[in-house]
């Protein structure tokens, strides 16, 4: 990303308002005999205004399922346990702000940033917009929102926001002018400060390293990466004005070339000039040849010029002419009569219309004369239907009524004659026999029930049983598996064992040996800058074989690790790594450093206890696998303690220098926070420190028959404990039939009983109603009977109007009908008939159009013919104005033949010498070109000789800069050093581009040598890191720094003050947001007014609780 730059030349062309802080820190960089006047207490209390964050919100991004997080605008301390998610906060920033994943430090593609099993994350970031710098403020407002969206595939996508959540923007090139206009750089180290950023600074060895890591927080890296760039492209423009103006030399020759052979055809012009002259020479010996033919005719001369005719071609073709005008005039009275013979069919077509058209309309009138009778008799045909339909349903409507009441009448007798046999029923004797049956019942029940509680109970049994069995097995399971895996693992170290007898790497895998020999042919290649060293295990021994197992836990993975002496090697072992290994087998620590053959002097950080260290009981055959493991797992204060209460004695006085202790059991024991106590794993044994080989292969091979009988043992048990499974499942299924049969059993004696008891005995019976009822219904079906006889007679004489209605109506629509049959022949013809009149009009109008298109035929043919006349005579007169009449003593013929050959001469001379305008045009374009090389070369030169001047006056800027950059960081990290009482100092060599810090600590009149950064303890040196860190803040323009676990590797005074210094700064910078990601408590700075504290919640992870071994503490 393009950035502002402070040298004066670029300055002038920025605006004031952006120009103010660029210009400020090159005014007040402190001259070193004067650092003493820096006063690091100076406040500025001006607020910070644009490009500090506001809030933070993560969305499935990491160990976040959900987080929102808002800022305060000067400190911000994020506190929380290992594992809470503090650095995912860090991360979640310079993603939202477009930074790539390997730029994080934490993954090397964005989609690992997702939570296992979901499809996308989403992080926010909101940017304060306030100011006269404000961003856009008329869109966006007062605060600006970042979001990205990561998907699974890969891919991301941006949302830029306004302060009310509008989308302003979702393009990238928005974002990096937002930026710029912030002076926000995500990929600089002293803006966001990493852990592995921050490790790799601490354990770099490396003076140029520092020196690449001052010149990137500065951004003076891409300044310098800017000029290289420009020079390389001067380069590439001197490289390219040197072909153009070595070449200039050849298009000259070819324009002088293309130029000679333009000027050979002016001899062909001369040849096409005499061409002409026997031209026109040959035209008047032929008009002197030909002019007896015919006096009246010419010749077309004009054609002369190309190709030579006769005379009597034009005559005879004026000839031609005549006659096909002529025959064309014999077709007209053709046209004529074929015209009139359709005149007559016309006429005769349209009288036959008029008769048929006449007859048709008299049938039509007689059809109108009939409609009104048929109408009214249609009309009183309807109503008689209606009448009759009328007369029927009130039939229908009486009859089923007395029908209805018949069956009524009937019922009711049946039922009177049901009730008196009814009566004579014995209904007390029916009740006692009920109540027994009911007492049957109940009994039956009560037995029913107990055997259900009974089965339910053995099947809940069962059940149980079946749950514990299928637990046992799970867990048989996992331990067979378990067992199995441990029992291919010994395997395969016996082997390693076995192997190692003739080839000691072989202990370290079967692949080690091979790997070994590639390593080794790549360094006679000259792949590697110096041989790397490993595997480590292979470095060291065991001074005490008793004690080989918690040195070898105390080393751990480092066994099988590897040592280079720079990221270049790294690369390439990692690259043998990946072809001799197998794809699942886990990939060798690789420990980058650079190599020296000096051990670090580790006096100062050595324990004072009895107890001997890691390092103590550890022959190392090179100082530099000895510097690895001191700075990779501190050996020099890892006590080794034979026993574990002696170790947890021990660890409670919190010894100096002393960060874990092994006891020869593998237990371990840490003092910090509190005591813990982890549990050593059973039956582990040396893997690499042992120094019997035979006694190791003879243990591995008991430990081995051990797990097979162990393996055996498992398997028995668990398929005893799955077939007793299926005999309780098979037990359950039965006992859940009989509890169904019983429930279902249950049901029906339930279900009987409540209908017996809800049975009631009858009341007495009254018929006496009843038989009133009935003799109701026989008088009103008598009634009925007299209404329905006469309705029959009503019917019969409606039929009889109906059926004189539909006779006269039927007589109507037949005379009509015939009429309209009638008409039908004489429709038809009249149809034919138009269709006919309308043929033979067509056939006429199309005669008509071809005479005229014949009169327009014979017209033009005796137009052609005095055209042709015309044009004979003007043919004439035109060889007469190609030049005057030449007398001639030449033949026709030998002319032409001459002409013949000069044309044939002229064709060679076009065919050897080129097309004449491709000639000319190409001389044109090699005379462009050379000229416009020419000029090029010209102006390039021109313009390098300026660039060459403009490039050496930005170098020596650059040079002042980075004097200026680095002399102001040297007061300023002097200055923060010197408040522990350390004297430092930063040694520059811009030259050789190395950097060197040296500090030397606890200050006192006796004075000690200043010591490098690489021979300083952790905390001094990560004490050290911080005031250097703080030094370069002043010569950045970021509006935050983010620092991750800043603290790490200080002891309680070194953190405390670099705390109240970085707290010094803040106040000073109020124009600033900090932001400190640490897992102390900061409780203590809750009072001041500008700190904010920020506590993670505990994370969730499933993780299952550590095995730890019980202990007096």
């Amino acid at each position: 990303m393009p950035r502002r730059h402070s040298n004066d030349s670029e300055l002038e062309n920025v605006p004031p308002s952006k120009r103010r802080k660029g210009s400020q820190k090159m005014v007040e960089v402190p001259s070193e005999s004067d650092d003493e006047s820096v006063n690091l207490s100076q406040i500025s209390q001006v607020p910070a205004e644009i490009g500090i964050i506001e809030k933070i919100t993560l969305k499935n991004f990491m160990c976040h399922e959900q987080l929102t997080q808002s800022f305060g605008p000067n400190v911000n301390f994020i506190i929380g346990r290992n594992g809470s998610g503090k650095s995912a906060v860090l991360t979640a920033i310079m993603v939202a702000l477009g930074g790539r994943a390997n730029t994080t430090s934490r993954g090397n593609s964005l989609k690992n940033f997702i939570q296992t099993k979901k499809l996308s994350a989403e992080v926010s970031v909101t940017l304060s917009n306030r100011g006269e710098e404000a961003f856009k403020p008329d869109s966006y407002g007062k605060s600006i929102t970042v979001e990205r969206r990561i998907t699974s595939e890969g891919s991301s996508s941006y949302k830029i926001k306004n302060a009310q959540g509008q989308v302003v923007s979702n393009k990238r090139e928005e974002l990096d002018n937002i930026l710029d206009q912030f002076y926000i750089q995500v990929d600089n180290p002293v803006s966001i400060l990493t852990q592995d950023t921050s490790r790799n600074f601490l354990h770099s060895k490396n003076d140029g390293d520092k020196y690449k890591f001052f010149l990137k927080a500065t951004q003076l890296e891409q300044l310098e990466r800017e000029y290289n760039l420009a020079d390389e492209s001067r380069e590439v423009a001197v490289a390219t004005m040197r072909e153009k103006d070595e070449g200039l030399p050849r298009l000259e020759k070819d324009v002088e070339e293309w130029e000679r052979r333009m000027k050979m055809f002016q001899g062909i012009d001369e040849l096409r000039e005499k061409t002409q002259r026997l031209k026109n020479e040959l035209a008047w010996a032929l008009i002197q040849k030909h002019e007896t033919v015919n006096s009246s005719s010419s010749i077309s001369f004009w054609r002369l010029k190309f190709k030579p005719c006769h005379l009597g071609y034009f005559y005879q073709t004026l000839l031609k002419l005549e006659k096909e005008a002529a025959k064309e005039n014999s077709k007209t009275p053709k046209y004529r009569q074929k015209i009139q013979a359709c005149d007559d069919t016309v006429k005769s077509c349209e009288q036959k219309l008029q008769q048929i058209k006449a007859d048709i309309n008299s049938t039509s009138e007689r059809v109108l004369t009939l409609e009104p009778k048929f109408k009214e008799s249609e009309l009183a045909l309807e109503e008689a239907k209606k009448a009759l339909r009328f007369v029927q349903s009130e039939q229908r409507k009486q009859q089923t009524e007395l029908k209805n009441h018949k069956n009524d009448h009937h019922i009711l007798m049946e039922k009177i004659e049901d009730l008196r046999n009814e009566a004579q029923r014995d209904y007390e004797g029916e009740r006692r026999k009920r109540e027994a049956r009911i007492c049957e019942l109940e009994a039956s029940v009560d037995e029913a029930r107990a055997q259900l509680k009974t089965t339910e109970h053995r099947m809940e049994q069962h059940r149980a049983q079946v749950d514990q069995l299928k637990a046992d097995s799970y867990k048989m399971k996992s331990d067979v598996k378990d067992g199995r895996n441990n029992l291919h693992q010994s395997k395969r170290n016996l082997k390693d064992l076995e192997d190692s007898r003739q080839d000691r790497y072989k202990r370290f895998g079967q692949h080690m040996p091979q790997m070994v020999k590639e390593i080794k042919q790549a360094v006679k290649e000259g792949a590697f800058h110096a041989e790397p060293l490993g595997p480590i295990g292979t470095y060291v021994t065991c001074k005490k074989p008793a004690l080989a197992l918690p040195v070898e836990m105390a080393l751990g993975k480092l066994m099988t690790a590897w040592c280079v002496t720079d990221h270049h090697d790294e690369f390439v072992l990692r690259k043998i790594f990946q072809r001799s290994m197998p794809q699942n087998m886990p990939k060798p620590v690789v420990v980058c450093s650079q190599f020296q053959n000096t051990l670090y002097d580790i006096s100062a950080g050595k324990p004072s206890i009895a107890f001997p260290t890691v390092f103590d009981l550890l022959s190392i055959q090179h100082p530099m696998i000895s510097n690895a493991l001191i700075d990779q797992c501190g050996i020099e204060r890892a006590l080794v303690i034979n026993d574990l209460k002696k170790a947890v004695q021990v660890m409670r006085e919190k010894p100096a220098n002393v960060s874990v202790c092994y006891t020869a059991a593998g237990d371990t024991v840490y003092n910090h926070p509190t005591i813990r106590t982890y549990a050593g794993q059973k039956n582990r044994r040396v893997q690499y420190l042992s120094n019997n080989l035979e006694n190791d292969i003879r243990q591995a091979k008991d430990v081995i028959a051990h797990q097979e009988q162990e393996v055996q043992r498992l398997e028995s048990e668990m398929k005893a404990n799955e077939a007793e499974c299926r005999s309780n499942v098979q037990k359950q299924k039965e006992s859940q039939n009989r509890v169904n049969a019983l429930i279902s059993r249950l049901r029906k004696m339930e279900m009987e009983i409540s209908e017996m008891k809800s049975i009631e005995d009858p009341p007495p019976i009254d018929v006496a109603t009843l038989v009133e009822d009935a003799n109701q219904l026989e008088q009103t079906i008598a009634d009925l009977q007299e209404k329905v006889a006469p309705l029959s007679d009503h019917v019969k004489t409606h039929e009889t109007r109906c059926q004189e209605a539909q006779v006269r109506y039927d007589a109507l629509n037949t005379e009509i009908r015939d009429i309209v049959a009638k008409n039908e022949p004489m429709t038809e013809e009249l149809a034919s008939t138009e269709v006919e009149l309308e043929r033979v009009r067509g056939h006429r109008k199309h005669y008509a159009e071809r005479l005229k298109q014949h009169a327009q035929v014979v017209k033009e043919a005796e137009q052609s013919v005095e055209t042709y006349r015309e044009k004979m005579q003007a043919d004439l007169k035109k060889a007469e104005d190609i030049c005057e009449r030449i007398d001639t003593t030449r033949s026709a013929d030998s002319l032409q033949s001459e002409i013949q050959q000069i044309e044939h001469r002229i064709e060679e001379e076009n065919r050897t010498k080129g097309n004449r305008e491709e000639v000319t045009l190409n001389y044109q374009q090699k005379l462009q070109t050379y000229n416009r090389v020419r000029k090029e070369v010209q102006g390039i030169s021109r313009f390098l000789t300026k660039l060459s001047q403009i490039l050496q006056n930005r170098k020596a800027s650059l040079d002042g800069l980075k004097r200026s950059k680095s002399l102001s960081t040297n007061v300023f990290f002097m200055r923060f050093v010197g408040t522990r009482n350390y004297r430092g100092r930063l040694h520059f060599s811009h030259s050789s581009k190395q950097l060197r810090l040296e500090v030397e600590p606890h200050v006192s009149e006796a004075g000690e040598g200043s010591k490098d950064l690489k021979a300083l303890s952790g905390g001094e040196r990560s004490f050290s890191t911080i005031c250097f860190i703080m030094a370069l803040w002043e010569a950045i323009e970021s509006p935050f720094r983010c620092l991750d676990e800043f603290d790490v590797f200080m002891d309680l005074v070194n953190r405390r003050i670099a705390m109240d210094l970085m707290m010094m700064i803040a106040n000073r910078q109020r124009d600033k947001q900090f932001i400190f990601l640490t897992p102390q408590d900061m409780s203590n700075l809750q009072h001041q007014d500008i700190v904010r504290i920020f506590r993670m919640p505990t994370p969730e992870r499933g993780q299952t609780t550590l095995p730890f071994r019980s202990s007096s503490s």
